[in-house]
């Protein structure tokens, strides 16, 4: 499976695997998926410090969609430098054909976790 590749590469499916390939410690493989998510952040410019405070104030803590994680909002100072090779995409509106996925974080919403 894809995920199993990837763990390959980063050194990380020792242990995962039993004897049998139906043989898995869902325990380990959890926790993976949820440190693989904690890789990914946002940044959201804001036209003043009044709209900040009113994101912060009605997102932060709130679960996103349904997919079971929590947005984690912090201010950052205004000097602060990103890599530019670091960004992967950039918005300045919503499409009007937008459609949201549903986005489902298998770690935090199954009981048998499954290897993609």
């Amino acid at each position: 499976t894809e995920e199993l590749e990837k763990m390959q590469e980063e050194g990380l499916e020792e242990g995962f695997l039993g004897n049998d390939e139906n043989d898995i410690d869902n325990d380990r493989i959890r926790a993976y998926q949820l440190r693989r998510r904690k890789y990914y952040y946002a940044v959201c410019e804001c036209d003043s410090i009044q709209t900040a405070s009113v994101i912060y104030k009605e997102c932060d803590s709130q679960e996103f969609e349904t997919s079971g994680d929590v947005m984690d909002l912090r201010f950052i100072p205004e000097d602060m430098d990103f890599d530019e090779s670091d960004i992967k995409d950039t918005a300045s509106h919503v499409p009007v054909e937008y459609k949201p996925l549903n986005y489902v974080v298998e770690a935090l919403q199954e009981t048998k976790v499954k290897m993609k």
